[in-house]
Formats: structure tokens, sequence, C-alpha cells
């Protein structure tokens, strides 16, 4: 089972060198993806990105539209009154958001989109109200939490969007677990759970997801080639009647 300690100091010992390995990545058919979900969104916005890592691409993206309420100054409070529902601003901006589970790569994020909201947690926990959200990104992040807690993850983007939320999910074609000891030639650990894109879909439709679209895609990273599938899905505004778990506040 992946050990989500091991992760989470994983990504903070390696957050310069994983920015800079994603970064030099970020213009290939990932990109087309975000994009064409983004767009598809009307304004104003809240978007999460769950497991924001360095911010990039999607809090920066959103960066650009101009300021929004929340610190953002990725001291691990969503927003002052630590709810994480921070509000668009008066021009209807969008409202971004980002969690991670390290505070490393969260004290990038903050340099890459210092107008976003901020928050150190889990993705099985996530420190917002119910329906608060309009969308929620989960690139690259999903794939880092153990297997039996995939569905908890999928259950939590479900309360915490209003009914008819969108949501972004990066998974592999097919179940796979393993260990790299010396990820990036770094000398630090790294784990990972993929759940495979057949589960995934099965997941987000017993928590209320229409999926609306799905693209496959292959990127460089570190040099190798990597197969991806995104799947792009649609809350259901009846979900409240599907035994989902009842409201959790932020603690």
């Amino acid at each position: 089972m992946v050990d989500k300690t091991a992760v989470r100091r994983g990504y903070d010992e390696l957050a310069e060198t994983y920015a800079a390995e994603r970064t030099a990545n970020e213009d290939g058919r990932e990109r087309d993806v975000l994009t064409t979900v983004l767009r598809s969104l009307e304004t104003p916005t809240r978007v999460l990105d769950a497991g924001c890592g360095q911010g990039t691409p999607v809090l920066r993206d959103l960066d650009g539209d101009g300021p929004r309420t929340g610190d953002g100054n990725g001291d691990g409070n969503a927003n002052e009154d630590g709810n994480g529902d921070g509000d668009t601003d008066e021009n209807g901006t969008r409202d971004a958001i980002g969690i991670d589970v390290s505070r490393t790569q969260l004290e990038l994020a903050a340099e890459n989109a210092p107008t976003a909201s901020l928050s150190q947690g889990d993705m099985t926990r996530l420190p917002l109200r119910d329906d608060c959200c309009d969308a929620v990104t989960a690139l690259h992040s999903l794939i880092h939490v153990p297997l039996a807690d995939h569905r908890a993850v999928i259950d939590e983007f479900s309360r915490v969007l209003r009914p008819g939320g969108r949501v972004l999910v990066s998974e592999g074609a097919s179940e796979w677990t393993g260990t790299n000891p010396d990820w990036l030639d770094s000398g630090v650990e790294m784990q990972w759970h993929i759940a495979g894109i057949e589960a995934t879909r099965e997941q987000l439709r017993a928590a209320g997801f229409t999926i609306t679209d799905e693209w496959g895609t292959t990127e460089s990273f570190a040099d190798q080639d990597e197969h991806w599938r995104y799947l792009a899905a649609e809350l259901d505004a009846k979900r409240a009647t599907s035994g989902l778990p009842t409201t959790r506040h932020s603690e």
C-alpha cells in the first residue's frame, strides 16, 4: 500500500526538482485538455486544484484572471476565516483554491500563483464546506493515494462541488502499484497506486458524476513517455439522494 507519509516527504524533498521537470513539459496535450475544460466554465467560478503541487499549470493559469479573496500566502489557511470557501471578487473573476499534502510544494505554489488560496491537507478530507466549488481538477495527484482511498477522494470531490459542477481527473490506463527509491535521480523515494481508467470511471459514476469527455495523451516526463487518460465529468444535480457522506465542515 502507498505510504502517505512517504509521498509527502518525497514531494517536500523533491519540490524544486519536480517543478523543473513539470515546467519543462507543460505545453503538451495535457495543457490542451486543461484549457478546454477551464474555458468551458462560466465565470464567476471557484476552482479547486486537489494536489496542486507547485501551482502549475492550473493555479497559475487561473491566477491570470485577476485578484481574488483569500490570503494566498501558503500558510495552510484556505482563507481568512479558515473555511476554504473564498469568494469571487466584484469583477466576477475566478477564485482559485489549491490543496496539497506537501508544505514545500505549497511554498512554490504561493510564488507561482500569489492570489490563490492555499491549504495543506489530505484529499480524503478536504478542508472545504459542502457545495462550495464549481470545478475540481486532480492532475497526477489521485495516483499517489492508496487505492482503498480513491473512492473516498472522489466522494469528497462530489461533496465540495455544487450540483452541475465539473471535475477533471488524470489516471493511468490500467491498475499499477510501484515504488521508485531514486525518483528523478534524486535519491528520494516516491510511491504510486494507479487505479486504472475503468475503476476510476466506475467510481466517478458511483459518486454521482456523468462522464462528459475523455482524452488519451502521451507525455514526455524525465525523458520517458508516459501514457495518461483524462476524464471530465459533471456532477448530477440529484446526487444529494445518492447516499453520499453528509456535511463535513472544515476543522
